[in-house]
């Protein structure tokens, strides 16, 4: 099975680094090159080859509709999913004009992975998202702690003590390979509904 290589393109850096972080939990993604402006990701996108570019709509120096139109002038074959909170523009369907999908920034990593899941088949069928690592006291845990609440507010909300949400906190954030500070963002993006 040949992996997959992907280049995001995102101007938010913790976004870009959350969201770079979770799509390496992906088996079949191999390289997840990064790009924060429409300049540098057309550099990249000269040098190297990618399955996939997943794009933030609006950047500083253009739009992705720039990227897209300049890409496909030299590989008129490249996949693009571009995310937004935007309404879809005008030119860019949902389902895929030539090769471009749009998914909803408020929509969950699912949707994403779903999209991804269409467009290369048995390459990523399979794989598991790493919160299918976590218990079912995890998962609540951690969608907890992407509302925002704190240790005891967990507890509380749970009838557990504070040190068995510790406990948990760490036990998630050494199955997801996170930091503390990650988790609040996984949790948030995770689990939005």
């Amino acid at each position: 099975m040949k992996s997959l290589s992907l280049l995001l393109v995102e101007d938010q850096v913790m976004f870009l680094d959350l969201l770079q972080s979770m799509l390496k939990t992906i088996r079949a993604i191999d390289r997840v090159g990064t790009a924060c402006t429409l300049g540098d990701a057309r550099d990249l996108c000269v040098t190297h080859d990618y399955d996939l570019i997943i794009s933030d709509y609006m950047l500083p120096d253009g739009s992705a509709h720039d990227l897209i139109r300049d890409v496909h002038r030299l590989k008129p074959d490249q996949d693009f999913i571009i995310l937004s909170a935007l309404p879809v523009p005008e030119g860019i369907s949902e389902n895929g004009s030539p090769r471009v999908y749009w998914i909803d920034k408020n929509n969950t990593f699912h949707s994403l992975k779903d999209r991804i899941d269409s467009l290369f088949g048995s390459r990523v069928k399979g794989d598991d998202l790493p919160v299918s690592r976590l218990t079912g006291r995890e998962r609540e845990v951690l969608q907890l702690i992407g509302g925002g609440f704190t240790s005891k507010e967990i507890a509380g909300r749970l009838a557990l003590s504070v040190q068995t949400i510790e406990t948990h906190r760490k036990s998630i954030a050494k199955k997801l390979g996170m930091s503390g500070a990650e988790l609040v963002s996984y949790g948030t993006i995770f689990f939005r509904s």
